[in-house]
């Protein structure tokens, strides 16, 4: 909050200095301001019309809204590739890892510890799931061989000598150690998964909590952002895809506000948004603050509004700029 304060003071102190200018020249332009606050500091800056710096009018029917959206948009999937090029190799030295694992196991093997605390079921379903994630298909009967093998050879073990130790006793007892072993791999794996898409998960559930009950968020197999909604037929409900540009002006506002805060990557910056209420309902209005500052929480908003709803639970952060720039 230190830090943040600092920034506000040298965005102030700025903006004084440019309004006490005013009497030496025509006009200050926002391209200045802008340049010189990003001299400071990472910054976003949403004017009232939600163009990008480079937007000119191409034709009537072109709104400002769209041509920020479709910026957002290819950011945004540029955004999500770089995730999941991560994962992606990610995915490819647990692979590699596998096979060594086989050829010179990393660690210490002890099968008496395996076979007390190695969960059956779990196992299972963690196999399955590294099958679905490699595209394997086909591997019931093989997974229901090792498992049967693996419970055959324990039961020997534990007979005490009673029941004669088989080959293939050796051979599921030696498959589940190894099996062990990269099951121990894939929940590393899962660990940097849940790393990686991080700030992705909390865009989409932040996001969501606006749709809640109309719409839902997430991303395709092309690392788009794309909605969903449910529509009734004769067979119960089916799920429709629409495009960002199919929503409402409301909708695509939220969506560049809080796109532009994942954007910024947890990194220390400034927000500044002109009238952020925009085609926002009041509920979405109370949400917006506290879920810009869920989604980075070193920004520093700056809002020009004149709604109260925006300004929600932080009335205590109010700046008049009449008594600033006195």
């Amino acid at each position: 909050m230190k830090k943040n304060s600092i920034l506000l003071n040298k965005f102030l102190s700025l903006t004084k200095q440019d309004s006490s200018n005013l009497e030496k020249s025509e006009y200050v332009t926002t391209e200045e301001l802008k340049n010189k606050i990003s001299g400071l500091v990472s910054l976003t800056w949403l004017s009232i019309h939600r163009n990008t710096e480079n937007y000119q009018i191409r034709d009537t029917y072109y709104q400002p809204i769209d041509q920020r959206l479709s910026s957002i948009k290819s950011s945004l999937m540029k955004y999500f590739s770089v995730a999941s090029q991560k994962y992606e190799e990610e995915v490819s030295k647990f692979q590699k890892n596998i096979f060594l694992e086989f050829i010179d196991p990393s660690e210490e093997i002890n099968i008496n510890e395996i076979i007390d605390n190695l969960d059956l079921v779990e196992a299972e379903n963690d196999i399955r799931k590294i099958f679905d994630m490699l595209k394997i298909n086909n591997f019931e009967d093989k997974l229901e061989k090792l498992f049967f093998n693996y419970n055959e050879a324990v039961e020997v073990l534990k007979s005490k000598g009673e029941m004669k130790f088989k080959v293939k006793n050796y051979v599921g007892v030696y498959n589940l150690v190894r099996v062990s072993a990269i099951i121990k791999s894939y929940n590393s794996l899962k660990k940097k998964r849940d790393a990686i898409y991080s700030q992705q998960n909390k865009f989409l559930e932040v996001l969501n909590l606006f749709f809640k009950g109309t719409k839902k968020a997430y991303i395709n197999n092309q690392n788009e952002l794309t909605f969903t909604f449910k529509q009734k037929n004769q067979k119960g409900f089916k799920n429709i895809d629409i495009t960002l540009e199919e929503l409402s002006s409301g909708e695509k506002q939220i969506i560049i506000l809080l796109a532009e805060t994942l954007l910024q990557d947890k990194k220390t910056s400034i927000f500044i948004a002109d009238e952020p209420e925009l085609s926002l309902h009041l509920k979405w209005q109370e949400l917006l603050t506290t879920s810009i500052r869920n989604l980075n929480p070193n920004g520093q908003i700056l809002f020009a509004t004149h709604s109260p709803d925006i300004i929600s639970f932080f009335d205590n952060k109010i700046i008049k700029m009449q008594d600033v720039l006195k």
